[in-house]
């Protein structure tokens, strides 16, 4: 008999951290993670944290710049449905997405828009608890009036690379633009900014400083040339954890970000509202461009200041950058431009268009048609 129960107890021990690891893996309850190589070398992940009551399931959804409370979820692990939503500024913003579990990996599917009839799929996985969740809100500074630092007296005017390239942008393609606008005359029409927009960004280094991709292998090697042509270098970045485009943002890292940007000797900061929009409201805008137009960092190797230009949305104003972008990129009318470009209140706040493109091929009832992007 002794030897039985010995026997048991070897079974019991056997069988409990089996049951264990079920319960830990089965089911949907849990944290998981899609991951997209962007062909970059940097990754973009979404998360989905899980809890699974019956038949009800509630949870999160962190998306590249978006955060969704699941306020409806049903179904069963082989087939169910969630729906999350979000507060982007007034309004409301959905997704829903279709899933089911097979094996220990979650198969989802959803539409980007309501109206589209193609499916998006994606399959997570599990990662630990805790892994992409929302940063902790940070304080922000009291608010206070900004005086006229000197940047930014006349608008800056040069070429951005989002409506050409968009995602594809890289050194060779800055390097040729700059080439270009040295050439052509648009240097000496006061052209004088050769601007990288979002989806240059790395992963942060063990010390959180940012790096760039593979796309970028040398940003102060680039800088150096477009210098070379007597032209400036400007740079993107968000003040919320990630950037529109789902890449690394300077929440957390400002004063770090400014410097790494001014030790690569760039001139000018695009700074785009986006992912800040799951840790502060539209009406915080404000205090939350102050943290990085307020420091002292800014000041570059050579003396000067780095101007930069942030995203108002809604009502927001001018916080404390060196120049204010309308909350939408503007596609100027070649019949009418002026009426479009924005306009030039006074130096330092003069509204600028974000980008605009001038002279485009095809123009369709005020708005673009995609095949002039």
């Amino acid at each position: 008999m002794r030897r039985l129960w010995g026997r048991l107890g070897v079974l019991v021990a056997v069988v409990a951290p089996l049951c264990g690891l079920q319960a830990q893996t089965g089911g949907i309850t849990g944290n998981w993670a899609v991951e997209n190589a962007n062909g970059d070398g940097a990754l973009r992940r979404s998360y989905f944290t899980l809890t699974q009551q019956g038949d009800t399931i509630r949870g999160t959804i962190r998306t590249t710049q978006f955060y969704f409370r699941i306020k409806e979820g049903a179904g069963a692990p082989d087939r169910f449905t969630i729906v999350g939503s979000m507060m982007d500024g007034a309004n409301e913003r959905k997704v829903t997405y279709e899933g089911r579990l097979a094996g220990d990996s979650l198969h989802l599917a959803t539409r980007r828009r309501a109206t589209d009839t193609t499916l998006v799929r994606s399959v997570a996985h599990r990662v630990p608890a805790g892994e992409g969740a929302i940063p902790a809100r940070a304080a922000l500074p009291g608010r206070h009036l900004v005086t006229y630092n000197g940047l930014a007296k006349t608008p800056p005017m040069g070429w951005n690379s989002w409506n050409k390239f968009a995602g594809r942008v890289d050194d060779a393609s800055v390097r040729g633009m700059a080439d270009a606008m040295a050439g052509n005359g648009m240097r000496e029409a006061g052209y004088e900014y050769v601007n990288i927009d979002n989806t240059w960004e790395g992963e942060r280094d063990a010390q959180g400083n940012i790096t760039t991709n593979r796309k970028f292998p040398d940003m102060k090697a680039l800088a150096d040339y477009v210098h070379s042509k007597g032209l400036k270098l400007g740079i993107y970045s968000s003040p919320g954890p990630n950037t529109c485009a789902g890449y690394e943002g300077s929440y957390g890292h400002e004063a770090q970000d400014a410097r790494t940007f001014a030790a690569w000797g760039i001139d000018y900061l695009k700074y785009d509202w986006c992912g800040a929009r799951n840790l502060y409201t539209d009406e915080e805008m404000p205090a939350v461009y102050q943290i990085m137009g307020d420091g002292d960092w800014q000041w570059r190797d050579d003396g000067r200041r780095i101007p930069h230009a942030s995203e108002p949305v809604g009502d927001a104003r001018r916080a404390a950058a060196g120049r204010q972008r309308p909350p939408r990129d503007v596609a100027v009318d070649p019949r009418h431009p002026h009426e479009q470009a924005g306009d030039r209140d006074r130096p330092g706040p003069a509204r600028q268009a974000g980008f605009a493109l001038v002279g485009v091929a095809r123009w369709r009832s005020g708005d673009l048609d995609s095949s002039a992007r």
